[in-house]
């Protein structure tokens, strides 16, 4: 045997004794140690899901202030509007009027869908049953986090 090979039957050995070595039998305490991992990461992706929806909500908020204060401008455009001026721009004024009320109603909708998918309701008569928000699953998974931990601490 030259040089080279048994430098080769040296690392074979080696990593041999490596793998078994290092190979520990699955036991309770190490599969529940796995379950509390990804029950972290969920809790984590649950938490970045809240941020982006609140993100997206202000976006909406900031949409809807715009959009209030161009219908006080319209209402109070309509309310001045002199009797000798032209009435076919002030009944495109109030063909405004309605359109901006019917876009900030689908804006409100949207924010009291972003509300709702967040923090939940409770019930009511829309939902008799209640919603679950986003916080509500990460308060029952912090729960099941404890249970957990205390689990892996008497094993």
């Amino acid at each position: 045997m030259n040089l080279i090979e048994i430098l080769l039957l040296v690392i074979a050995i080696t990593e041999l004794a490596r793998l078994v070595l290092s190979y520990k039998k699955p036991t309770k305490k190490i599969f529940f140690q796995n379950e509390l991992y990804f029950l972290v990461k969920r809790i984590w992706n649950k938490e970045f899901e809240i941020f982006q929806k609140r993100g997206i909500r202000e976006g909406i908020r900031k949409e809807h202030e715009y959009l209030s204060a161009r219908l006080d401008k319209i209402k109070t455009d309509i309310e001045n509007w002199s009797k000798d001026a032209d009435q076919g721009e002030k009944a495109r004024r109030e063909d405004d009027k309605v359109r901006t009320e019917a876009d900030i109603k689908k804006l409100q909708d949207q924010m009291r869908g972003f509300d709702l998918e967040i923090e939940g309701c409770k019930p009511c008569v829309e939902y008799p049953e209640g919603l679950m928000g986003l916080t509500g699953e990460i308060e029952g998974l912090k729960e099941v986090q404890y249970s957990i931990e205390d689990w892996i601490k008497q094993l």
